[in-house]
């Protein structure tokens, strides 16, 4: 090697590195949980050890290997390219997400993908010299398109993974098997797992060159200047080893050329990506003339670089202070501005603004006579039946405004403004408004337009109503198409005003304040309290939803409504200033609620189109999209305008100068007059020439005079008559006294502003008296209608009456009334932001908004434009869900310089900081706690974090949740300081990364999974139950109710029940906070820990029954095949083979696809196997095909197998399946010898050489048809395996054959012997040394017949015949003695008894159903009772019969299940079962059950019975409650029930062989079950099922796909739950039931279980294999907090105290003797 490059090098990548410090990054710890490949080959495993396998195979990197269910597995395959080595494919298995990195791009799940690209937990990112995947279940991985590929795992698979990449368990012990070092070829054949048709190469490495001088080179270069921040991050000695071997291998395994620098790079960028990974910060290491690398545009390579990326304009680098700035998707460079909305924002560069808010004027509106929005833009709904004071200005005496809001409809929610009146009270001037469009100015009806001294009012379009006045104050009062009302008021008024519009302060969370001093918590609360006639009723919170009550509506408003938040529509240019969101609900809100459905969604629509032209944009033609009808219904004389401004095209502006007609207002839409026409006083556009003349307010016409004085009452007989007049009656109850309008002066009031408690201090603008009973002077109402004394006036707050004196707490304050008012204390309290559920967000300032994205974000930090600061709240979404609904979150929390990550349901501490522990961490019932000097932080553990600070912290922090400076109006603002008003922006800005992708506005997920609404809506509906009714008046529920529904209709992936549990807890949790404690939680609605506990000869015996296929020699029925198969092995010295329930297709994506499009040809009904299904049911083969060929090293060869064997079966039962491996399989049939022939239909074995010479016997025996090759007619088959003519074929003497130089010896052997020894291929050679009292048998001293080892007999083999290929030498009992199956010798009498796993001594005894055996002689010997015999069902349709056959069938009509009535005969019972089908797959949901005994009737459904006839001589059965089944019991009957969809009857042993339905006919006989209605015998389940439907014409049930072939979304979600079914928490089962068909079961129900309500099916699922265990006496403690929780207190057992818990004792079950006192509960027992 030549030597001039070396001193260059160590020149230009050592000396010429500048020092830098080290930076404090990760913990070197890092290093161990770092597997990494790269460059020539080059592997470095979680545990350090370094090695080089150049390969171009498939090997399993990494994998979870510790459990049944792999949450990842990661395949890579290298290779050369061009000479190169480089990663040609890698494959990552992810939490059911299947992902593939290729040269050519990413593909998800079979898809292509554009990056970044986020789903499901995984985030996909590209980098200019990197791909990096980061999975939420604790994996990073990194690529950086070429050689390398890094993965990161959490800690918590520490010791749980397997692959190349070793067990992560900190030994270095990858290499060493039984005391071998193995070659690192050796070590990676474990881990091969090529395709089904891959073919792959090894390598050599080129031979090492003199490596003398290298190792030195390599440990200057990695321990210099430019690496010194790594030197304590990684293990350099292992990068100088591959630094090494690069050079004595350069440039790869096939290269013979000299080595030259650019051999080292690939190692030196491994170790430099690792150090920037650990946390390191290397120098620029890299130089023009070593591995510099070249970047796009201006950009240029560096470790760590100090320029930033300008995404905006796309400039290439620039220093951060000139970043550009972005708003609405356009950019401003540094120091320029824009003005919207109220605000002037400058870029101050580094892409942040500088904004600051302009004084601008307030508005209110009253839309669709139930929402309001205040003066700072909070919205509410309520539906008032009074007068209300909407705005007033409570400092002065200025303004005064009133709405009348009345029911209009039929129902209570149908509410209307009927009127507005406007009181100024310096000008003495009252104006009132009628929805008809009148005005009455102090009582007299008045022409408009009408003018006074600073008072304008007037017709600016037919659509609105204006009223101005030079106080700062102007009312927008829309008419058509139902009345609206716009309140606009100028800034001098901030602060100043109150009523329903709010105080005007900008901050939204105390709009609710009452006069009394504190906020009420809901909207009616609130308004109450404005209402100024002291008569009215208080009106209740209203939480109905109207377009639950008709479809039709709901249909209608969702076509029109949605238009508003359509960014392609006509409203989509104002979405950046005007949010259409609460414009949505309205418009769907009163779409429904109105009677006239157009008119309300038209004036929803034209708010949002109102509120756009205040804020300057104008959506020009909007009603040619939607509500045209009002364009085009102009009187013929008037033209529609959007944009009216002016009021000057009337007679009146033409006549004379009125205010009016100089006055201009923000944009309306409606008729008005074309130019040159002008607007009369009969509504009617004129020419100049046709208008009348004007005299101050008179107005002359020709025949007509107009009186302005005119009324709406008629006068009869002396009094006012007014229509619609409520006739008051002259008693009162005392102390009351009536009042008399007609009797009292004319500013008399009478009722109409009589004061209550409630309306004490409030001013009252009267528009008339009205007469009726009123108090006495010094006394006021009550509001319940009795008078008392002022001073005796309670405060009411939030529904609740406080008396004087009485006092309450609010936040961390207590107010005491006094005088009607709350006087409070003035403590600081801490701020609270929730987060909730699938994106739900409280900011500190009480703001509500949903965003849900994937990937990190800043929740809260003190870190803020530029400030240092002490803490930062990560949180990242864990998604799931087709709708990418959030199913946890993770949680990073720094404080200070410590570091904690909250993650799946735990805590882990990255760093405790400098100075010790800043933080303490509890637990506080559902809670983590997490308490620090300034902030608390609570979770729930899945997806609620609430966040608690401290009051120093105000105005000091920003992020998700808000800037916490008592403004709600402000919370929106961004990271770069912008206000936005979009949810999405705002989010946006606050990701930690800028390469994760934005997240988008999702389509509401009950829309997209319509089939789930009913369920969400059902289940959601006991947040406004009567069972929070007790929290409705401190918290609304209606966003919570809102945030539920849209939750469980998201959560569609699995695991609904949680998102549920998790949307009802965040509004309890907000109840609790406000002093509403609500108990909510019961055994069937998300129970939580508290209420949580635990019911404390291998081809069978040709009987025709396979129930007792499993029988073994000691004469009892074994529970599983293992156990079975092992009593049945001819070798003691085997050891016993254990159960297995891995799902081989889980290892390789590769070979499932593989398998799965082969396999499933078997049970497609179209396909060449069809023909035999009537016979031969083809799901089992299909079942053994899948497994085969996934668990092959050869998956072709054993799929062929698996196919043959169907084939094989079909003709076995006279079924031929010509031509079937044109379909698959074809190449065996085209592999014949040239001289043989393919055939389908071979039945003898005839055409053979021997058969022609000799009658042998195989020449005439038939057999069933086989496929294969065989001689074609003419021709037969010689000993060498060639088809010859007849004159070919040599001569036999019986089994001698002779042939021309060759002698066939046929008593040879498959051994050689060497002197004097009988050597064979694979012998074990076996030492003489054994342990007493063994001896040791030398097969070469014994006789020809000897069979040494080979059949010695242990306890499990004694009484088996063993047939022996030869002796074996080795270690063996003495006489008398055998093994004990465990390598010791017993006496025979002393073997025992083996059963389900378990070793009973002779004498000992166990229990088989009801009766009990003895071991006795390695026998079982039993007693001989009738045993009840079981039926189960349970699921989604799977069946048990009583002769244990296992079936699934899943109708929707009625089924007998099991009955007496057979074949004619008249009997005693019958059961009958109806499914409740739900769910897109037609799953089942519930279970209807009849019972019919003798003349009694009963129904089990929904939970409950009903007693339909007790029949003609009493009762005939006992109903009671076990645990979770209902028990009904009669003379040959027991029926369990739990109440939703498993049942078990079971029936007396008199009943065997007399009775049949689905149960089957138990007469012990498994094979005749499928035995239908007419008592045919069929093979298919369907068939036999549908023949026990009661009603003919219902529908046949159908063949139904797979639900998880249906939801494929759902499959990983379901697969990982069922695994506890397969997992060591059953292990006590598993020997004694056997869990692989409730497995499959579990994951088809959840799979199926898509609508609502999956836990149940889930729970159901492993409730049914619980019970089965119990039965089987395996008690198994599975129920968890987290996992199908229960109540408790359905237990009626002894109770036991063990660490801090109650846990349950399990009564042992005596038979079936139907005891409560002695039998156990099942799945409660345990």
């Amino acid at each position: 090697m030549a030597n001039s490059w070396l001193l260059w090098l160590t020149l230009s990548a050592v000396i010429a590195a500048s020092y830098s410090e080290t930076s404090a990054g990760q913990s070197p710890a890092h290093n161990s949980h770092v597997c990494s490949t790269w460059g020539n080959f080059h592997f470095k495993i979680f545990d350090g050890d370094l090695f080089q396998l150049p390969s171009s195979c498939n090997y399993v990197l990494t994998s979870e290997c510790s459990g049944t269910y792999k949450n990842f597995n990661v395949q890579l395959r290298r290779g050369l390219v061009n000479g190169e080595p480089t990663i040609s494919k890698v494959v990552m298995m992810l939490d059911g997400t299947a992902l593939e990195l290729v040269h050519g791009g990413v593909v998800v799940n079979g898809e292509p993908v554009t990056l970044p690209f986020s789903q499901s937990g995984v985030l996909i990112e590209k980098a200019p010299t990197y791909i990096k995947i980061k999975a939420n279940l604790g994996l990073t991985a990194i690529w950086n398109g070429e050689d390398a590929f890094l993965v990161e795992l959490d800690a918590k698979y520490k010791n749980h993974t397997c692959g190349l990449c070793g067990d992560f368990n900190g030994v270095h012990n990858e290499f060493h098997s039984h005391g071998i070092i193995m070659s690192p070829q050796e070590y990676a054949s474990f881990w091969k797992s090529n395709g089904p048709t891959e073919t792959c190469d090894d390598y050599a490495l080129a031979p090492k060159d003199d490596c003398t001088n290298v190792s030195s080179l390599c440990e200057q270069i990695l321990a210099g200047p430019a690496f010194s921040s790594c030197q304590a991050l990684l293990n350099v000695t292992s990068f100088s080893s591959a630094c090494v071997a690069d050079v004595c291998h350069c440039s790869g395994p096939t290269a013979t050329t000299q080595s030259d620098p650019l051999c080292l790079c690939d190692t030196l960028s491994e170790f430099s990506r690792q150090c920037v990974q650990a946390g390191g910060k290397p120098d620029q290491w890299r130089t023009r003339d070593l591995c510099w690398k070249t970047c796009p545009l201006n950009m240029e390579h560096q470790e760590c670089g100090s320029m930033v990326l300008d995404d905006v304009t796309n400039q290439g680098c620039v220093p951060l202070k000139s970043c550009p700035c972005s708003y609405n998707g356009k950019a401003y460079m540094p120091g320029e501005s824009y003005i919207s909305n109220c605000k002037q924002c400058m870029c101050n560069g580094g892409g942040q603004w500088d904004c600051k808010d302009k004084m601008c004027p307030g508005t209110c509106s009253v839309e669709g006579g139930s929402h309001i929005n205040t003066f700072d833009d909070k919205d509410y709904t309520f539906h008032g039946d009074c007068s209300y004071t909407l705005a007033k200005d409570c400092d002065g005496n200025q303004f005064h405004i009133q709405g009348d809001l009345v029911q209009c409809g039929l129902s209570d929610s149908e509410t209307c403004l009927r009127s507005v009146t406007l009181a100024l009270i310096a000008k003495k001037t009252v104006i009132t408004i009628q929805t008809s469009g009148k005005v009455f100015v102090n009582g007299i009806y008045t022409q408009l337009p009408f003018s006074a001294a600073g008072i304008a009012a007037f017709r600016a379009s037919s659509f609105y109503l204006m009223v101005h006045t030079d106080s700062g104050l102007q009312m927008e009062v829309q008419l058509l198409p139902i009345m609206q009302l716009y309140i606009t008021i100028s800034n001098t008024f901030m602060g100043k005003t109150c009523g329903l519009c709010g105080n005007f302060n900008k901050n939204q969370a105390d709009d609710f304040l009452k006069l009394s001093g504190v906020v009420d918590a809901t909207s009616a609360g609130f308004a109450n309290s404005w209402k100024t006639n002291g008569n009215c009723l208080d009106i209740k919170s209203k939480f109905e939803n109207p377009c639950s009550r008709s479809l039709e509506n709901e249909k209608y408003a969702n076509r029109w409504c949605t238009l508003l938040i359509d960014p392609t529509s006509v409203f989509g240019p104002c979405h950046s200033e005007i949010s259409p969101e609460t414009y949505r609900y309205n418009c769907m809100y009163d779409s429904c609620n109105c009677k006239d459905s157009e008119a309300c969604m038209c004036a929803a629509v034209s708010s949002y189109v109102h509120a756009c032209a205040a804020a300057g944009i104008q959506l020009p033609n909007w009603r040619n999209t939607v509500c045209g009808k009002y364009a085009s219904a102009c009187d013929t004389t008037l033209v529609y305008s959007y944009d009216i401004t002016k009021h000057s095209r009337t007679c009146r502006c033409l006549s004379q100068s009125d205010l009016s007609c100089h006055l201009e207002f923000p944009s309306v839409d409606g008729c008005t007059c074309a130019e040159g026409m002008y607007l009369s006083e009969a509504g009617k556009c004129v020419p100049a020439s046709g208008c009348p003349c004007y005299d101050l307010d008179s107005v002359v016409l020709p025949g007509q005079v107009v009186n302005k004085d005119g009324v709406v009452c008629t006068c009869n007989a002396g009094k006012l008559t007014c229509i619609g007049q409520i006739v008051m009656s002259p008693t009162c109850l005392a102390p009351m006294l009536f009042f008399d309008c007609s009797a009292a002066g004319p500013k008399a009031t009478g009722t109409e502003c009589e004061k209550s408690c409630a309306t004490l201090d409030l001013a009252c603008v009267s528009t008339g008296c009205v007469s009726g009973c009123v108090c006495p002077s010094g006394m006021v109402s009550d509001d319940n209608g009795q008078c008392i004394a002022i001073e005796s006036c309670p405060c009411v707050q939030n529904g609740a009456i406080y008396k004087p004196g009485e006092s309450m707490d609010v936040d961390c304050n207590t107010c005491t009334c006094k005088d009607r008012l709350w006087h409070c204390t003035s403590n600081l309290c801490y701020g609270t932001c929730s987060v909730y559920g699938d994106g739900h967000f409280i900011t500190f300032d009480k703001k509500r908004f949903n965003f849900d994205g994937s990937c990190e974000y800043t929740l809260a930090q003190d870190h803020c434009l530029g400030n240092n600061g002490t803490f930062r709240v990560v949180t990242e979404n864990v998604p799931c869900g087709t709708t990418g609904t959030t199913c946890s979150k993770t949680i990073k929390v720094y404080l200070e310089k410590a570091e904690l990550i909250l993650t799946e349901g735990t805590y882990q501490i990255i760093s405790n900081g400098q100075d010790g522990t800043p933080f303490h961490i509890s637990t506080m019932g559902i809670y983590l706690v997490i308490e620090a000097k300034s902030l608390i932080l609570m979770w729930d553990k899945k997806t609620s974090i609430f966040i608690k600070l401290s009051p120093h912290l105000e105005g000091r922090v920003c992020g998700l949740c808000g800037n916490y400076d008592g403004k709600t109006n402000n919370d929106f603002t961004t990271r770069n300081n912008a206000l936005v008003v979009n949810p999405l922006e705002f989010g946006n800005s606050w990701k930690d990364s800028p390469s994760c992708p934005d997240a988008v506005a999702l389509k509401n997920p009950c829309t997209l999974n319509p089939y789930r609404k009913p369920w969400a809506e059902k289940q959601c509906s006991i947040i406004q139950s009567a069972q929070f009714s007790g929290c409705h008046s401190v918290v609304d529920p209606s966003p919570y109710y809102d945030a539920c529904v849209f939750d469980s209709c998201a959560c569609d992936t699995g695991g609904d029940c949680e998102c549920f549990c998790t949307a009802v807890a965040a509004y309890a949790q907000a109840c609790n906070e406000a002093g509403a404690c609500i108990s909510w939680r019961t055994p069937k609605i998300c129970p939580l820990f508290c209420d949580y506990y635990n019911p404390a000869g291998l081809c069978g015996n040709f009987n025709k029954n396979q129930a007792d296929d499993f029988l073994k020699l000691s004469g009892v029925v074994d529970a599983t095949s293992a156990g079975f198969a092992n009593s049945w092995k001819t070798n003691g010295n085997c050891l016993d083979i254990k159960s297995k329930f891995e799902n081989p297709c889980s290892r390789s994506l590769e070979n499932e696809k593989y398998a799965n499009r082969w396999c499933t040809l078997l049970i497609d009904p179209t396909s060449v196997f069809g023909p035999c299904h009537s016979e031969i049911s083809p799901e089992t083969y299909r079942y053994n095909c899948m497994y085969d060929s996934c668990n092959c090293k050869d998956s072709e060869a054993c799929m062929c197998a698996a196919v043959s064997s169907y084939v094989h079966a079909c003709a076995a039962a006279g079924i031929q399946l010509p031509n079937w491996r044109n379909t698959v399989c074809g190449k065996y049939a085209s592999a014949c010898d040239t001289t043989l022939v393919y055939s389908y239909d071979i039945t003898k074995h005839s055409r053979t050489c021997r058969c022609l010479s000799q009658s042998d016997l195989s020449c005439h025996l038939e057999f069933p048809s086989v496929d294969g090759c065989t001689c074609a007619e003419g021709m037969y088959l010689s000993e060498a395996g060639k088809c010859v003519p007849a004159s070919g074929c040599p001569c036999y003497d019986l089994d001698s054959v002779v042939l021309p130089g060759q002698v066939v010896n046929k008593d040879g052997v498959v051994c050689t012997c060497n002197a004097g020894k009988l050597t064979c291929i694979g012998q074990i050679v076996m030492s003489p040394t054994c342990l007493a009292p063994m001896l040791f048998f030398d097969c070469s001293a014994a006789g020809p017949k000897a069979t040494g080892t080979e059949c010695e007999k242990s306890c499990a083999t004694l009484d088996l015949a063993c047939v022996s290929t030869g002796c074996v030498s080795g270690c063996v009992c003495p006489s008398g003695m055998v093994s004990d199956d465990n390598g010791q010798c017993i006496a025979i009498e002393s073997c025992p008894c083996v059963q389900n796993g378990a070793i009973y001594k002779p004498g000992e005894s166990m229990d088989v159903d009801c009766n009990t055996c003895t071991c006795k002689d390695r026998l079982w010997h039993c007693t001989s009772n009738l045993c009840y015999g079981t039926c189960s069902v349970y699921g989604d349709g799977h069946f048990i019969t009583f002769d244990k056959k296992r079936f699934n069938f899943d109708g929707s009509c009625e089924y007998t299940l099991a009955q007496d009535h057979c074949l004619g005969n008249n009997g005693t019972f019958r059961v009958v079962t109806e499914n409740v089908p739900c769910g897109t797959t037609g799953t089942t949901c519930s279970k209807t059950i009849k019972v019919y005994l003798e003349k009694a009737e009963l129904i089990l459904t929904e939970g409950t019975y009903q007693i339909i006839s007790n029949g003609q001589d009493g009762t005939p059965f006992h109903i009671s409650t076990m645990g979770i089944y209902l028990v009904i019991e009669a003379k040959s009957l027991i029926l369990m029930w739990d109440k939703k969809t498993s049942i078990f009857i079971k029936l007396s042993p008199h009943l065997e062989g007399r009775v049949c339905g689905l149960c089957g006919n138990y007469d012990g006989k498994t094979n005749n079950d499928f035995t239908t209605r007419n008592n045919a015998l069929v093979v298919n389940p369907l068939e036999f099922g549908n023949s026990w439907k009661d009603s003919p014409s219902c529908p046949d049930a159908v063949a139904l796909k797979n639900p998880c072939t249906l939801n494929p979304y759902r499959k990983p979600w379901a697969e990982k739950q069922c695994s506890i079914i397969q997992s060591a928490q059953f292990s006590g089962c598993h020997s004694v039931v056997d869990p692989s068909p409730y497995y499959d079961a579990c994951v088809f129900d959840s799979c199926a279980c898509d609508t609502g309500g999956d836990c149940e099916c889930f729970c159901t699922a492993v409730a049914a294999y619980a019970q089965a265990c119990n039965e089987a006496g395996a008690c198994i403690s599975w129920r968890t907090p987290k996992i199908c929780r229960k109540s408790r207190h359905k237990c009626p057992t002894v109770q036991n105290q063990s660490q801090g818990y109650t846990t349950w004792q399990c009564v042992q079950a005596i038979g079936y003797q139907w005891d409560i006192g002695f039998q156990s509960e099942p799945d409660c027992c345990c």
